[in-house]
């Protein structure tokens, strides 16, 4: 029993002592290991994850600006067809010189002739512009001239010079329909022939100042009416558009429609 205990006293010191090295190495080693993690080692790894935090923001920013980029490169390339295919279409819209001029001609030379047969005969400096498109009488466009009734008169040769060119063929565009209200606002009134008793003390001053120049409009609306569309409202109408008279207003007791006047049907 002693000599077996004695063996085991060995073995036991033998694996203290092993112990003991093991030991003595872990503790070189962690002190090794304390040496080099001391607060320098520490700041240097802030300074790494300081300059990482910084590289990805800047990774960040570009990648956002790569995005912009190519939203624009995009937006460019949307752009750009746009622009080919308006391109397209002004090529398709341009007129020749010589067409435009051909056109303004005859657009003058009507106008001319309508406001000669208004009574408005001199020529000098009354056309139609080629650059803003709107009628000129004396050098004076119309929105310049301040009588009414020359303002009407310039309208309506105006309107029907554009009305015969699309019969020419020069406003393949035009709808041909032309509406129109009140001709006789600025030219005054006038009264139908037949007319009460009462209503004759008042036809001088109830006339319209010039009659001729206002049937004369009518006649060249009537002319107008062979090609295009006409729609007139007016309170007055000359006695040599009643056969064109389709609807009648009334504001008496009888209302505002008289049925027997406008249920107009053609004759079977």
């Amino acid at each position: 029993m002693i000599d077996n205990e004695g063996r085991l006293i060995e073995d036991l010191d033998l694996k203290i002592s092993r112990w003991n090295k093991k030991q003595a190495i872990l503790s070189n080693a962690i002190a090794e290991f304390v040496k080099e993690t001391e607060v320098p080692f520490l700041s240097q790894l802030d300074s790494i994850i300081n300059k990482l935090s910084r590289e990805r923001e800047i990774i960040r920013e570009c990648l956002r600006l790569h995005n912009k980029i190519v939203e624009k490169e995009n937006l460019v390339t949307e752009l750009e067809s746009k622009i080919k295919r308006l391109e397209s279409e002004l090529e398709k819209l341009k007129v020749s010189e010589s067409y435009k001029d051909k056109v303004f001609k005859f657009l003058d030379r009507e106008y001319q002739a309508y406001m000669l047969r208004l009574k408005y005969d001199d020529p000098h400096e009354t056309f139609i512009s080629k650059d803003t498109h709107i009628p000129y009488y004396r050098g004076s466009s119309v929105y310049e001239h301040e009588s009414g009734g020359l303002l009407l008169c310039m309208q309506i040769s105006y309107l029907a010079a554009i009305l015969n060119s699309k019969k020419k063929g020069y406003a393949v565009g035009h709808p041909g329909i032309l509406m129109l209200d009140s001709l006789s606002k600025y030219l005054g009134t006038i009264k139908k022939e037949k007319r009460s008793e009462g209503e004759e003390e008042a036809l001088d001053k109830n006339l319209i100042n010039d009659p001729e120049v206002y049937e004369e409009l009518y006649k060249i609306l009537i002319e107008l009416c062979d090609e295009h569309q006409i729609i007139i409202v007016e309170n007055t109408p000359p006695d040599l558009v009643d056969s064109y008279t389709r609807y009648t207003f009334l504001s008496d007791q009888r209302g505002l429609v008289n049925e027997d006047v406008n249920e107009y049907k053609e004759d079977n």
